[in-house]
């Protein structure tokens, strides 16, 4: 092997290329190739090439070779640094000295810039992973969601697509010129695991072959579901997560191949997917989606999610307009299934993001950057605090010849190395926000918040940081900077001003006299600065205001949901879940049988007051909604939607147990089994939309579905909260557990103790009905209804903080300028004393600055913190309400609070001994 002897032939090459145009190319290649010789030989060749390389990646700095900004070449072609570059270079050391000559100063500014700056990275690490990279997939931009719905639903294309419509599709999307590569579609499912060790209920899919290659992922053992896996008898294959197979499996090859049993069925075990591979939605395993011909023939009910690939250099539009063309044929084919619908391709991350995670998202960024430029107000003030002691200094660089410009660029440096500064600090700060954000999250709720699992501080994290902090160096330092440096303006000591003996408002007060300043060592300058700390204390004012209400409104509306009337008590009860598989539990009578039998076994737990059964529960992670009608009203238009309503299969006991009152009528009785009359319960807002003058009783409403039944009504039970995201007071329809018993089961239990100590008991009577059968999200019924609203808990707790921090910065503000007042007036002050002024007035003097630019600042905000409310209420859908009595309490806090920063150094000063202050000790 020959050993390379010259400089490294990469950075070479690039050279040569750069410099092809230059006329100084030979030479100045023949100086850096010495130069590498010459480090090699004094030091080492590692030196010679960092050396060369780093001259090599200068060079694109180099905007023409012989004029260049950074660089410039001699005669000979050697590169020396411009005189820009040394200026700027010159700039930045005295800037990083200056910083650490006032270490006080320097850690005040830091402070203030980090806690804005770590807010907005900590938002932004949120946003980026939330809403523009949710999930870890390879090439997941050529990956589109498709779904069609009725305008005007909600956003998002999860479960819209019906198995016709989906076997149309991949129809079309097969033939030549389609703009997708493949495409799949998969079916919501959780499932029962057992043999080995305990039974379990896992997170798992039903999908179509080619789903792991529409998503880019390759089986990491094992295979991938072949074609025609999908038909009913070959579709007892299973691929397994990473996670499953090493927590249940011990992470052993020999699985493959094997049987488990999933609802009570065998699988054999084909594959196991890629390490942290869980899409959608956690999901731990998958199976084939089998579709027999009836259920490859539902049109109207959609239940599925479809993705595709697109093809390469097939753009999103493109795909739109195909699938349009698709739409409109199947639309004349089957009108009434498809008439009323449109149908709609997104990305991925459009297709399936939450249609409230967007909104939050805005309003925490929008209230991060309030903080942050209410920060940079503070950080603006303090650096005009401190041009007033450098008026001399700076007053002294003009009279040695330095123009506005060099002045201004200087503190701009200045500014940007105390901006640099703050972000390690801000980072880490940012860190360990995201690390108890993520903290809080429930692990069962986590799964479902797509991206919630790739919040981190990351490279964009970074960058987002370090640009923000070079933006927020104009924010803060250019004001300052260009107030300091208009003492270079000679044309302000002209005599056509002094002959009229003053200088115009808007120069007066910004721009001193440069001779005045020389002679008073800038004592004399400060007006002008302490009108625009005014103006930047009043700006944080009116910036706080409006967060302040934010917050209040979303922790008021918050607290009131959590803890106000749910409709049900919730206090005391234990609640879990149960899955029966379909091929032990066939039957209703079955079904109805073990509800029973469970419902028995739990009442006669010591301990336990009573204990019911239904298909879901309040606050439950799932929902239950079907069609209907009502018995002798006209049937709707076909360009009508449907009626839809919450539906509830419950036992006899359940009202008992839940403590849900019944307002009229009678609740269901063991008379109601499955062959008697249909009866239902109906919710106050049911009656409310359809017999608001009549009595229900009696009144007969027809249900949907695959089973279609009619119902008449026995009772009436009070309106209860289910999830926030709908809203509360939603209709709702109740069936006896005897006449619908559904497989998935959700019972609940009512002590008279602590509930959670039950769990074990419970766990045993389940094994003693069916040994085969887990259960699962066991807790406590308080505790679901705080999982189901942690999304405005967080809105709650992110809108506090904020609200929080910029209350103490704006306090601050006012504390610190209050006491610069103070200390500027400080020989003004001790003179009124001398002439007769008592404390009390100099008090009021003081205050008095501080009252007017809180004033000033409260009138400007309030009108902000309405709009804001008003946002604020569609984000939060409903929960956090304007009240104008919560725009006047905080305006009256914050007011307060800044009187009382105020008061402060208006005491220091009444305190002040005239004859010291008049000597300027």
């Amino acid at each position: 092997m020959t050993r390379r002897l010259g400089p490294p032939p990469l950075a070479t090459r690039w050279l040569e290329r750069r410099l092809a145009a230059s006329p100084w190319r030979e030479s100045i290649l023949g100086d850096l190739d010495e130069e590498h010789a010459a480090i090699t030989r004094r030091r080492s060749r590692l030196a010679a090439d960092v050396f060369y390389c780093t001259q090599a990646l200068r060079l694109p700095f180099d905007q023409k070779m012989g004029t260049g900004l950074i660089f410039r070449s001699d005669a000979r072609g050697k590169l020396d640094p411009s005189p820009f570059f040394r200026g700027a270079m010159s700039e930045l050391r005295l800037a990083i000295r200056s910083a650490f000559k006032h270490p006080g100063h320097t850690v005040l500014v830091v402070l203030a810039l980090a806690l804005g700056l770590g807010l907005n990275a900590a938002v932004y690490g949120i946003g980026d992973a939330l809403l523009a990279r949710p999930f870890p997939l390879p090439g997941v931009d050529r990956v589109v969601v498709i779904g069609d719905m009725r305008p005007g639903a909600f956003d998002t294309l999860q479960q819209n697509a019906s198995p016709a419509n989906f076997r149309d599709w991949q129809t079309a999307s097969a033939a030549p010129g389609a703009p997708f590569a493949r495409m799949a579609a998969w079916d919501w499912w959780s499932a029962n695991i057992t043999g080995g060790s305990e039974p379990e209920r896992v997170q798992a899919f039903r999908v179509t072959p080619g789903f792991f290659a529409v998503m880019g992922v390759a089986i990491a053992t094992g295979r991938d579901f072949a074609e025609g896996e999908d038909t009913d008898g070959r579709d007892r294959v299973v691929i397994l997560s990473d996670g499953l197979w090493k927590r249940r499996f011990g992470g052993d090859r020999a699985v493959l191949g094997t049987q488990v049993m999933i609802e009570g069925e065998p699988h054999e075990v084909i594959g196991v997917a890629p390490e942290k591979f869980a899409f959608p939605n956690g999901s731990e395993m998958w199976v084939p989606l089998a579709l027999n011909a009836e259920d490859a023939a539902v049109r109207r009910s959609r239940y599925l999610t479809v993705a595709a690939r697109l093809k390469p250099g097939v753009t999103i539009d493109e795909a739109r307009a195909h699938m349009a063309v698709v739409a409109a044929r199947l639309k004349q084919e089957y009108p009434a299934d498809n008439g009323q619908h449109e149908t709609y391709v997104h990305t991925l991350a459009q297709g399936m993001g939450d249609p409230g995670s967007t909104n939050l998202v805005i309003v925490w960024q929008i209230s991060a950057l309030v903080v942050l430029l209410i920060a940079c107000a503070n950080v603006a003030s303090l650096l005009l605090a401190r041009g007033a002691t450098r008026a001399r200094e700076i007053a002294v660089r003009f009279a040695m010849g330095a123009n506005r410009w060099r002045v201004i660029r200087q503190l701009l440096a200045e500014s940007l190395v105390l901006a640099m500064l703050a972000v390690p600090l801000s980072l880490g700060l940012a860190w360990w926000l995201l690390r108890v954000i993520k903290s809080y999250m429930p692990a069962r709720i986590a799964n479902f918040v797509l991206g919630w699992h790739e919040i981190d501080l990351d490279g964009r994290v970074i960058l987002f940081t370090i640009v923000a902090a070079i933006v927020t160096t104009a924010i803060f330092g250019l004001l300052p900077a260009i107030q300091a440096s208009s003492l270079g303006g000679n044309s302000l000591d002209s005599s056509w001003y002094r002959r009229r003996g003053r200088l115009p408002r808007r120069v007066k007060w910004f721009r001193p006299s440069l001779s005045d300043t020389l002679k008073q060592g800038g004592r004399g300058s400060t007006t002008g600065r302490l009108r625009l700390r005014k103006m930047l204390v009043s700006a944080e004012m009116a910036l706080a205001l409006p967060l302040l209400v934010a917050a209040g409104m979303t922790a008021l509306g918050t607290w009131r949901f959590v803890n106000g009337p749910q409709g049900y008590d919730a206090a005391g009860v234990l609640t879990f879940r149960t899955s029966l598989p379909v091929a032990r539990y066939t039957t209703l009578a079955a079904r109805s049988q073990f509800a029973d039998q469970v419902r028995q076994a739990l009442a006669a737990l010591p301990g336990v007051v009573a204990a019911a059964g239904a298909n879901v529960m309040p606050s439950g992670n799932a929902g239950w909604s079907v069609n209907y009608e009502i018995e002798g009203q006209p049937p709707a238009s076909p360009d009508t939607p449907p009626l839809v309503t919450d539906y509830r299969v419950v036992t006899p006991s359940y009202f008992e147990t839940y403590r849900m009152p019944l307002t009229r009528g009678r609740g269901f009785t063991a008379l109601d089994r499955h062959d008697t009359l249909p009866v239902t319960i109906v919710s106050e807002s049911f009656v409310a939309r359809h017999w608001p003058n009549e009595d229900p009783l009696g009144k007969r409403v027809v249900v949907g579905g695959r089973e279609p039944f009619v119902a008449t009504v026995v009772g009436v039970a009070a309106n209860h909260i289910h999830d926030w995201f709908l809203g509360a007071g939603r209709p709702a329809i109740f069936r006896p557990m005897e006449q619908g018993a559904p497989l998935t089961q959700v019972f609940a239990v009512r002590a008279g103790g602590d509930p959670a100590a039950l769990t074990p008991a419970i766990r045993a009577a389940i094994a003693r009905i069916d040994p085969a059968q887990p259960i699962y999200d066991v807790m406590l019924q308080t505790e679901a209804v705080r999982q189901r609203t942690i999304g405005p808990q967080y809105a709650a707790g992110m809108m506090a903080l904020f609200g929080a921090l910029a209350l103490l910065l704006s306090v601050i503000g006012i504390y610190a300028l209050v006491g610069y007042y103070v200390t500027q007036r400080r020989q003004e002050i001790g003179v009124r004393m001398a002439l007769g002024a008592q404390p009390g007035d100099v008090v009021r003097l003081t205050v008095r600055q501080a009252g007017l630019m809180t004033a000033i600042g409260v009138g400007v905000g309030a009108v902000a913190a309405f709009a804001l409310g008003r946002v604020l209420e569609s984000a939060m859908f409903g929960i956090a309400q304007n009240d104008p009595r919560l725009l006047a309490g905080f305006a009256a806090t914050l007011a307060v609070s800044a009187l009382i920063a105020g008061y402060v150094p208006a005491r220091r000063a009444a305190a002040i001994d005239p004859m010291v202050a008049m000597r300027g000790d």
